[in-house]
This record gives C-alpha cells, sequence and structure tokens, in this order.
C-alpha cells in the first residue's frame, strides 16, 4: 500500500519492482526509500542516490552473527522505519537484541539438534540450504510438509542431497515419534 504524501520504504533488489514502486511513489507524491540491507548501508544508513539516508546515527549491529540476507534486509527496514518514526536507537538496539523469530531457522533444542524452518517455496528452502552449512551434523533427517499450492518436487530436490533421510507428513495430523 503506497499512501499519498508519506513515505514508501523497501528492501526490494529487483529493477522492474523497483520502477513499479517509483512510478506509483510519483504518482502519489510519496518519497521512495529504498533500503539496502547490510552493515554498510542497512540498518538505517543507506547511502545510494535512491537509499534511505540517515546520516546523524550510525547503523545498528545484529546481535546474531552475519544472520541470513533476508534477515538482514528485514532488520534494515525495521530500523530506517522505526528511525523515520522517531524511535530511539536505543530503544531499536533493545528490539533487535531480544527479537525471536519462530519458524525462522529455529532451534528448538541442541542434543539432538532439531531446528523449525517454515520455508515455503524453492527460495526460502535455499536459505535454509545456506543457513545448514554454518552447522556441523552427522545426520540430518527432515520433516517436510507442503500445501498443494507450493512448488514442493522443487523443495524437496533442493533438500536431499544433504537429508539423511526425508519424512513426509500431511497438514493437520498429528506425528508421534518414539525414541
Amino acid at each position: 500500500i503506497i499512501k499519498p504524501n508519506s513515505h514508501f520504504f523497501t528492501s526490494e533488489t529487483q529493477p522492474a519492482l523497483l520502477k513499479l514502486f517509483k512510478g506509483i511513489c510519483r504518482k502519489q507524491g510519496t518519497k521512495f526509500c529504498r533500503v539496502p540491507p547490510g552493515p554498510r548501508g542497512g540498518w538505517g544508513g543507506g547511502r545510494g542516490a535512491s537509499a534511505y539516508q540517515h546520516t546523524s546515527n550510525p547503523p545498528l549491529t545484529p546481535p546474531w552473527k552475519g544472520g541470513d540476507k533476508y534477515q538482514q534486509a528485514n532488520l534494515a527496514l525495521a530500523t530506517a522505519i522505526a528511525r523515520q518514526l522517531g524511535i530511539p536507537d536505543k530503544i531499536i538496539s533493545s528490539a533487535i537484541t531480544h527479537v525471536h523469530l519462530p519458524g525462522r531457522f529455529e532451534i528448538m533444542q541442541t542434543k539432538p539438534l532439531v531446528i523449525l524452518d517454515g520455508a515455503h517455496n524453492p527460495l526460502k528452502i535455499k536459505n535454509v540450504m545456506h543457513n545448514l552449512k554454518s552447522l556441523t551434523y552427522k545426520k540430518l533427517y527432515i520433516i517436510f510438509a507442503s500445501s498443494a499450492n507450493k512448488n514442493a518436487q522443487s523443495m524437496v530436490r533442493l533438500l536431499s542431497p544433504v537429508a539423511t533421510a526425508i519424512i513426509f507428513k500431511a497438514f493437520g495430523l498429528s506425528v508421534n515419534v518414539m525414541t
């Protein structure tokens, strides 16, 4: 939703979408603010011509090391919007430190290691695969479920090279695991 005479923030990178957003913003009299992810421009401090610029405050650093590119982009976007709203960096930083993203590569337990991720398309599965590279494990068991309107075959194809086994699960059914 691009409201007239307001600010529109995005971390979008696709040129066609950026062009579309900029055009709508121009017609609506709305300030277009592109927020690049990462410590250089992200977390509120972009430097590009169309990037959001906030020169009075340094970029904020997330409490986790790196994070994936989607988390970085979302963090940059949320920080830029919070700063635009006048929220002090101390409060933003505290919020970042205490953020919890359920179902986003969420470590449920460590022995054995159990990770929950709600990836729902091949791009998100690639992100899970990237995050798995930072872990050490001997066996990887994946419990997989997908709704009918998702590209399940592509997702399973991406997961299968690293999986010891893939357990397929239907939505709405409970699973009882015995050890």
